[in-house]
């Protein structure tokens, strides 16, 4: 057996995993049950059917990157809301009394 032979289908779940929980971590953090709930139909699928497991990585890492966007733009969100709060910039999320508040970062 060649030592320098690498496993591919090991490679392909180890990442699928770690894509999954990052990406299940980021959608608690931006607080949307839908994307949770999606989250958990592509590891059933992933768990479910091995023949299209290059698909599912693709899109597993579509999703990922969609959620990763998501969370960026609610981090600019909250910092240019306390920015607006402490004065440091002119309103523009807290216009007509709103606090900014926001229900889900979807």
């Amino acid at each position: 057996m060649n030592l320098l032979s690498i496993n591919l289908w090991a490679i392909n779940t180890e990442f699928m995993m770690i894509a999954m929980i990052i990406a299940v971590a980021m959608s608690v953090m931006l607080k949307n049950l839908p994307i949770l709930g999606i989250q958990g139909i592509l590891a059933t699928a992933f768990y479910f059917s091995f023949p299209s497991l290059t698909l599912l990585t693709i899109l597993q890492f579509i999703f990922s990157a969609f959620i990763f966007y998501r969370l960026t733009r609610a981090l600019e969100y909250n910092y240019h809301l306390i920015l607006e709060k402490t004065h440091q910039e002119e309103r523009y999320y807290t216009r007509g009394g709103s606090s900014g508040r926001r229900k889900t970062f979807l």
